[in-house]
């Protein structure tokens, strides 16, 4: 992730199409690695790059956007042969999660306070 953010900062800064390609690569790896960083990231890298463009004064300049667009682009078709898998094998098997089991693995404020059991130093000392 800080690859990826590095490397589309650098570019807006510097328009080093190096550091849009290294940028790209890097969200492209990330999609690849975790489905959830997929779903999580990549909108967040959007607002990111918006709000880049928009402090730098660079935002009228429609080289930049068309630069995002083209490697956007490119990391979705990277990004599509992993992601229709999942796609199919919802569609297919029909993988749900009970609201229970949601609400069971969920985090809350105490979530930060605590450790599993099975931790050898911390696991008996923070259980809140």
């Amino acid at each position: 992730m800080p690859f990826a953010l590095y490397g589309f900062h650098r570019f807006i800064h510097t328009r080093s199409r190096l550091a849009l390609a290294g940028g790209a690569a890097a969200l492209l790896m990330q999609n690849w690695s975790c489905g959830y960083y997929l779903i999580f990231f990549a909108p967040f890298v959007v607002l990111f790059v918006a709000h880049q463009l928009f402090a730098s004064g660079r935002a009228c300049e429609w080289r930049m956007w068309l630069s995002f667009a083209a490697a956007a682009l490119l990391v979705g078709i990277g990004t599509w042969p992993f992601l229709s898998l999942y796609l199919e094998a919802q569609r297919v098997y029909g993988f749900e999660r009970p609201i229970g089991e949601v609400i069971r693995f969920s985090a809350d404020v105490y979530s930060y306070a605590t450790a599993p059991e099975a931790l050898r130093l911390w696991g008996s000392l923070l259980q809140v």
